[in-house]
Formats: C-alpha cells, structure tokens, sequence
C-alpha cells in the first residue's frame, strides 16, 4: 500500500510484481479504515495469457496435450481443443512468467526410458502440431538401482523470482 498515513482511514493499493503478460493496472484507492480493523480492496489485473487462446490445458500422459478457450470452457456442446505433441510420455505441465510451456516428459518406447523437461514457447504452442522442437531440453538425472531409467516428472514449480 501507497500513502497510508496511520490513523488517516485512507490511501491506495498499487499491483505490482506481475508477470510479463499481464497489464499494469491503475492503482485502488480506500476510504474508512478503522484503526486494528481490516477491508478489502478488489484490483482486476487483466492477462493475455494466449497460447492460442488456451486457458486450460490438460495432459493426458500419452505425450498429448490439450489446450481449451475461455470461450470453449463457457459454453456446452463438445469443443475441438488445440493438440500438442512432445513425442514422449509427459507427466507434468507448468507455464513460466513469459508464457513458456514447460513440460516434464519420458522417451516414448526406449527401455530405459529417459526424464527431461521441455520448453515450449507461446509461438510454437499456438501453431499446435506432433512432435515439437523444444526450444530447451533439460534431460533429468537417471535412478540407480536395477529399475534403471530416470524419474518421471511428476510436477513442475517455480518460485515468487519465476526461477525454476
């Protein structure tokens, strides 16, 4: 909060700290805050989050992965999601501040199967396609033990610095 003079019962809230995708947007002003009392002040922070327009994406561990509009999510009916392939079995689906997919995968039909992460980018995302070219590729550490292979991803995080 800006200006908040205590006592006064009044100031602004200002959003900051927003990812690449989002808009800035005018700060909120408050009146009649009590002193040891709280209030809420509702900011609406708009994203153009689009990778063609996906706002839901679902994985569904095969190596395919299905985008769904706003649009798509609101209305009834069987709608036609927008398909990706990573030409590996994928496990886990997260998007970084920029809009980038990352995606924890294995090698389809090699024994042992091997773990990596991919990057795609919103461009290569909203063209859809089989098997596409991540633009980074991190391959995993592989499990000792008579297993062999790497693990499978299970989840992508990145923390408040949108480091991964």
């Amino acid at each position: 909060m800006n200006g908040v003079t205590v006592g006064s019962g009044h100031g602004t809230v200002v959003v900051s700290g927003l990812p690449s995708y989002c808009e800035t947007t005018d700060s909120a002003s408050y009146a009649n805050l009590a002193s040891g009392h709280s209030l809420t002040v509702n900011v609406t922070v708009p994203c153009a989050f689009s990778m063609s327009g996906a706002v839901l994406w679902i994985n569904d561990q095969g190596g395919f992965l299905y985008g769904l509009s706003a649009a798509q999510l609101d209305s009834t009916g069987s709608p036609t999601p927008t398909g990706i392939s990573t030409g590996g079995y994928s496990y886990a689906v997260a998007f970084d501040s920029h809009g980038n997919m990352w995606v924890g995968a294995t090698t389809a039909g090699v024994v042992p199967a091997t773990a990596f992460l991919y990057e795609y980018t919103p461009a290569q995302i909203a063209g859809g396609g089989a098997n596409l070219t991540p633009t980074v590729s991190i391959q995993l550490p592989p499990v000792g033990g008579s297993f062999g292979g790497s693990y499978q991803p299970g989840s992508i995080v990145f923390d408040g610095n949108g480091t991964l």
